[in-house]
C-alpha cells in the first residue's frame, strides 16, 4: 500500500535483493488521490495508473467477484434459485446507482468502492439482514459525508433525490415490501439535517450500467445443470 509506505530507499532495496535481478518491478495500490499523497518521492519514481470506480476494470469487479463467490458456494441449491440471482445482479446496479448519486451531489474524489459490498452472504435471507444493517448504519452516513463535501466544495449541484427512494423501488427479494420500512432515509443536507428512520406512513458517471450475472457467457455455462 503505497499511502502507507516509508521513504523510497526501502521498497526499491527490497526489490534489489529479490531473485530476479535485470528488471525488478514494484506494482502498489493506493486510495489516496494523487494529490494528496504526501510522499512526493512516489510521484517521481513511479507511474501512476488511477483506476476509477466508475470504468473499467474497477467497475465490473463487483459482478464478477459475486459470480465467483456464488460458484464458490458450491450450492447446487443457490445456482438455480432465480431469486438469489436478481439479488446479485441488483448490487451492482446499486453501485452504479450510488456512483451518480455522489456525480451528482458530491465531489469527484469522493466515489464509493466495491469494498462495501464484498461481504454480501450468498443467502437470500441472510442478504436480506445483512443489506439493511448495511445500508442504514455504513452506506447512508458515507453518502452523507460526501454530500457535505459537495455542498461545501460547490454548493447545491443538482435538484435532490432521496437515494433510497430507488432502494425502496428496487428491492429484488420477494419480501420487500414489508423491508421497506426498514430503509432509512437521507433528507437534503442543507442545514445539518441527519440520517432518519422511515416516516410512520411509509410509501452519468459511466457510460453503461453493469451487466447482469444471467448475461455473463462464462456464468451461464457454469450455471447450467
Amino acid at each position: 500500500d503505497l499511502s502507507d509506505a516509508g521513504p523510497l530507499s526501502e521498497l526499491v532495496n527490497g526489490a534489489l535483493t529479490c531473485k530476479y535481478h535485470k528488471c525488478p518491478y514494484i506494482m502498489g495500490t493506493t486510495n489516496q488521490p494523487v494529490k494528496t499523497t504526501p510522499n512526493h518521492g512516489l510521484h517521481l519514481s513511479f507511474r501512476l495508473v488511477p483506476f476509477s470506480n466508475n470504468a473499467e476494470p474497477a467497475n465490473g469487479f463487483l459482478n464478477r467477484y459475486l459470480q465467483r463467490k456464488l460458484i464458490e458456494s458450491e450450492n447446487d441449491a443457490n445456482a438455480n434459485n432465480s431469486e438469489l440471482l436478481d439479488v446479485l445482479n441488483w448490487v451492482p446496479k446499486l453501485w452504479y446507482h450510488l456512483h451518480t448519486f455522489l456525480d451528482m451531489h458530491s465531489t469527484s474524489d469522493f466515489l464509493i468502492g466495491p469494498c462495501f459490498f464484498l461481504s454480501s452472504p450468498v443467502n437470500v435471507a441472510e442478504f436480506r439482514e445483512w443489506f439493511i444493517d448495511l445500508w442504514n448504519y455504513s452506506i447512508l452516513p458515507y453518502l452523507q459525508e460526501g454530500v457535505k463535501d459537495g455542498i461545501k466544495t460547490y454548493g447545491k449541484k443538482a435538484m435532490w433525490e432521496d437515494p433510497s427512494k430507488w432502494v425502496k423501488d428496487t428491492l429484488p427479494w420477494s419480501t420487500a415490501l414489508q423491508d421497506r420500512s426498514k430503509i432509512f432515509h437521507l433528507p437534503p443536507q442543507n442545514t445539518g439535517s441527519q440520517v432518519t428512520g422511515p416516516p410512520t406512513d411509509t410509501r452519468k458517471v459511466k457510460e453503461t450500467a453493469p451487466s447482469s450475472l444471467e448475461s455473463d457467457p462464462l456464468m451461464t455455462m457454469l450455471l447450467r445443470p
